[in-house]
């Protein structure tokens, strides 16, 4: 049995049905085997926009970066052009679920699935961490592009959410866990808290809260 192996050569798929992987138009880049299996450095283009550029390994996504394209139906709207952001704990999770713009990392099974990878979300937003099965899954850092203020909570004694409007708190990042696309456990958050005492203050805070499979359950600031 002959192999064939090339350094570069293109293939056009007939349709988006048809041989792996599903969805794809065009591949360019190694191929190697019998049956030209797509392996090693090379550019893979989909239908619907996307575009795969990276190591190919048995004609699946290995590593590299993903970049999805500008318009897409899963995009989630915040607020009106012109309104300031607010968002408050339980609105967290549902910014790991905003439309994606660029992944870099590892991928199984064509799905994100990497110890450490880079999200870059189309709003500017950026998550560092652990990913699996095609979701966030793990450890992780979120960046915010632009720092939105926050509503905060504190708990009375009988463990009620009380909003607490004292100080503007604009959020900056968070580190902590995700599960599934949510947070679940203890995150650490960082803020710029300003105040007005006669004259504008703004200073680093951080913050503690807890969350039980995305539902906020506790915060502590210090």
């Amino acid at each position: 049995m002959s192999i064939i192996t090339s350094r570069e050569k293109e293939k056009e798929f007939p349709n988006q049905k048809g041989s792996w992987p599903t969805g794809s138009k065009r591949y360019v880049g190694n191929w190697h085997g019998a049956n030209c299996q797509m392996d090693g450095k090379g550019t893979l283009k989909f239908y619907d926009g996307s575009v795969f550029k990276g190591v190919m390994k048995n004609s699946a996504m290995h590593s590299g970066t993903l970049k999805f394209p500008s318009s897409s139906k899963h995009h989630i709207s915040t607020v009106a052009k012109g309104e300031e952001q607010v968002i408050d704990a339980a609105g967290l999770s549902d910014l790991l679920n905003e439309k994606w713009a660029e992944f870099k990392g590892e991928f199984k099974n064509n799905l994100p699935h990497s110890g450490a990878a880079t999200l870059r979300f189309a709003n500017g937003n950026e998550y560092f961490g652990q990913f699996e099965e095609g979701m966030v899954n793990g450890a992780g850092q979120f960046l915010f592009a632009e720092p939105l203020l926050f509503n905060t909570y504190t708990t009375d004694n009988n463990n009620t959410q009380q909003s607490d409007s004292k100080k503007r708190r604009m959020i900056v990042s968070w580190f902590g866990e995700v599960q599934r696309n949510v947070l679940h456990g203890l995150v650490h958050l960082r803020f710029r808290e300003q105040e007005e005492l006669g004259y504008f203050m703004s200073v680093d805070k951080r913050c503690i809260m807890e969350f039980d499979e995305g539902k906020w359950v506790s915060s502590k600031f210090y």
